[in-house]
C-alpha cells in the first residue's frame, strides 16, 4: 500500500521500477482506479487532490523502452478531511454503541476496536470495523462463549471487559479482564489469532488461559 491520503488535502507519491532494458520507464494503470482527483503520470509519480474517502485498490504497469512490461499491485487509503481535525467535528456512523474499554489497532487498511461485553449479545469481546475510523461494522467476537476456566477461577463472572489488543512475535495478543462486582478475585487471560481477517483461513482466536490471577486479600 502507498501513503494514506486525506480527501481535500494535496497528496504526492513516486512508483519506481529497477531493471528491464533501454532507458526508461512508462507508467500506467492497467485495472482498478486511483482515488477521484489524483492521477499517475508517465514517470511514475502520482499526484491531485482527493476528492472522495475510501480505500482504492489498482494496479501499476511499468514498460521499459524495450517494451518489456511488470506489474504491481497498489493500494490508497483516503481518509475524510474531517478525521484530521478535532473529534468533534465528525459524526461516527454504523456500528458504534455502546463501545466501551476500547482498544484499537490498524492491519492492512482496516483498523479494528476491541471492547468490554455489554448487555444481550451473542459472544465476549465484541469486534467493529473500519477503513476511515468513522464508518464502523460489527465484525463479530473474539468468543462465542466465555473460556473454560473462567467457572472456576472467577465463580459468577458473566462478562469479559477493558481488552487490550497488540501485534508482536508474529502474532496478534489480546489480553482481558475477568471479575464480579466488589470481589477481589479476578484474572488477566490472553487470546491469540495470526490474523485480523474474518474472511482468512487462518482466522481463529485461541485461548492462552490466565496470565495472571487475584485471589482474596491480594
Amino acid at each position: 500500500s502507498l501513503a494514506a491520503a486525506v480527501v481535500g488535502t494535496a497528496y504526492s507519491a513516486s512508483l519506481a521500477a529497477v531493471g528491464g532494458s533501454g532507458t526508461g520507464y512508462s507508467w500506467t494503470v492497467s485495472s482498478g482506479s486511483l482515488p477521484s482527483g489524483l492521477s499517475l503520470t508517465a514517470s511514475g509519480s502520482i499526484s491531485g487532490t482527493p476528492s472522495t474517502a475510501g480505500t482504492f485498490d489498482f494496479t501499476a504497469q511499468v514498460t521499459d523502452s524495450a517494451s518489456h512490461t511488470a506489474t504491481a499491485d497498489l493500494s490508497i487509503a483516503v481518509a475524510s478531511a474531517s478525521t484530521s481535525g478535532p473529534l468533534a467535528s465528525y459524526t461516527l456512523t454504523g456500528d458504534t454503541s455502546p463501545v466501551h474499554d476500547p482498544s484499537i489497532i490498524r492491519a492492512g487498511s482496516t483498523y479494528y476496536v476491541f471492547s468490554t461485553d455489554q448487555g444481550a449479545q451473542s459472544g465476549h469481546i465484541p469486534i467493529r470495523c473500519s477503513t476511515d475510523k468513522i464508518s464502523w461494522t460489527a465484525c463479530g467476537y473474539v468468543f462465542s462463549s466465555l473460556p473454560s476456566w473462567v467457572a472456576t477461577a472467577v465463580p459468577n463472572a458473566t462478562t469479559i471487559w477493558a481488552p487490550d489488543i497488540s501485534y508482536f512475535n508474529g502474532m496478534y495478543h489480546v489480553y482481558y479482564a475477568v471479575s464480579t462486582f466488589g470481589s477481589q478475585v479476578s484474572a488477566i487471560g490472553l487470546a491469540t489469532n495470526t490474523t485480523l481477517d474474518e474472511t482468512s483461513p487462518n482466522y481463529q482466536w485461541v485461548d492462552q488461559g490466565i496470565i495472571l490471577q487475584s485471589t482474596t486479600g491480594d
